[in-house]
């Protein structure tokens, strides 16, 4: 039995990944917390893309395992009742920060990482499709990304995770190759809870359980920015507590502990970078990528971590300045907006999705997730 183990050890270390123990302090106040059963650490290096509504490979969780990833915030409305949540149950998970909000909202991305949640990088402006787009703006909207978020955490002395995620999981070859030359493991998931759609949240959290229920493990996306997926969480984390399942949190090499930031190494210029042709997908172009790459990190390796402390230093000003109450003020003013957006994209004949296609391009990868096109608000991811 002894011997069985060590193999089992020895095969998920050669794959990339390694296993701690299972996290042994109490959840204060909360005796009968969910907790987070254990961290898996995903190095890039060794298993650069995973998560099956996208790629072949995803983590090699147990039987009644689950990785809880949210998308698309910060936004303080949503972003902080999540948080109560998942610090009243113990529970770890990993945010995918979009760009220009952890620009906006610093002070909320810090708050993130002192929760001891792993924070991944999910693209500067969430383009509705990043694989049809030109392939400079494509890399930009990763590079800016990173400056932000790393700029956001700096201040607090937090490092972002090598990990990025496509938004609505728009990829190609050529992208996937950009992300990995960057030292980033792609991360997609592997079922969905429909959160963003025009659905109940009693609907949502049946689908997030019942798909769960019939993979049996996986990584479950839902998103900070809504509140039905603020509604159902509570309930959701103690379901999954009644029903036997254990938390697992993707950390990524070194651990999940705070850790002094360090400028990260510098992205490819995106006009080097990209092919002069928009749009190629070919090996040639993938490699076309790569080579720019590499090179464009020696000539700006020297300037970056001089924008990345000049960003930090503005941000941590104006998140010593700005209070929650403002910051409260601001996000309702844009939901008010977005809400009336939302109730003209309602009416009949309007289009109410941003689209749909990242749950159809693989129907034998995940049939089982049935979405109707009608009911979509936003991307998937």
């Amino acid at each position: 039995m002894v011997d069985m183990r060590l193999i089992v050890l020895g095969g998920m270390l050669a794959a990339g990944l390694s296993v701690c123990p299972a996290l042994a302090a109490d959840c204060p106040g909360n005796p009968d917390a969910l907790g987070t059963a254990r961290t898996i650490t995903v190095d890039p290096a060794k298993m650069p893309r995973i998560g099956s509504m996208s790629y072949p490979q995803t983590l090699p969780l147990e039987r009644k395992e689950v990785v809880l990833t949210f998308d698309d915030g910060p936004q303080p409305k949503y972003t902080g009742p999540v948080l109560d949540t998942l610090a009243h149950e113990c529970v770890k998970a990993t945010f995918f920060i979009i760009g220009s909000l952890a620009k906006e909202y610093p002070d909320w991305v810090q708050r993130v990482a002192r929760a001891g949640h792993s924070i991944g990088n999910h693209s500067e402006t969430h383009p509705r499709y990043i694989d049809k787009i030109p392939q400079d703006k494509a890399l930009k909207e990763i590079d800016d990304a990173t400056v932000h978020i790393e700029a956001a955490l700096a201040p607090a002395g937090y490092k972002m995770a090598p990990f990025f995620r496509f938004p609505g999981f728009r990829h190609t070859e050529p992208l996937d190759q950009y992300v990995n030359k960057q030292g980033f493991a792609v991360i997609g998931a592997d079922f969905p809870a429909d959160d963003w759609t025009f659905i109940s949240p009693e609907t949502v959290l049946k689908r997030a359980l019942d798909r769960l229920e019939r993979r049996g493990s996986g990584i479950l996306l839902l998103h900070d920015i809504h509140q039905r997926t603020v509604t159902i969480l509570p309930r959701l984390l103690r379901e999954l507590k009644a029903r036997g399942y254990q938390v697992v949190q993707m950390v990524p090499p070194g651990g999940a502990e705070p850790a002094v930031a360090a400028a990260p190494a510098a992205p490819a210029s995106a006009a080097e970078a990209a092919p002069k042709e928009a749009g190629a997908e070919t090996p040639a172009s993938a490699a076309a990528l790569a080579a720019p790459a590499v090179a464009a990190k020696d000539t700006v390796a020297n300037a970056l971590p001089e924008t990345i402390a000049a960003i930090a230093a503005s941000a941590e000003t104006e998140s010593k300045a700005a209070s929650l109450p403002q910051a409260l003020a601001k996000d309702t003013a844009v939901k008010g907006a977005a809400k009336e957006t939302d109730s003209k994209q309602a009416q009949p004949g309007a289009v109410q999705q941003r689209h749909t296609a990242s749950l159809r391009r693989h129907p034998t990868r995940h049939a089982e997730v049935k979405t109707n096109a009608r009911n979509l608000r936003d991307s998937p991811d």
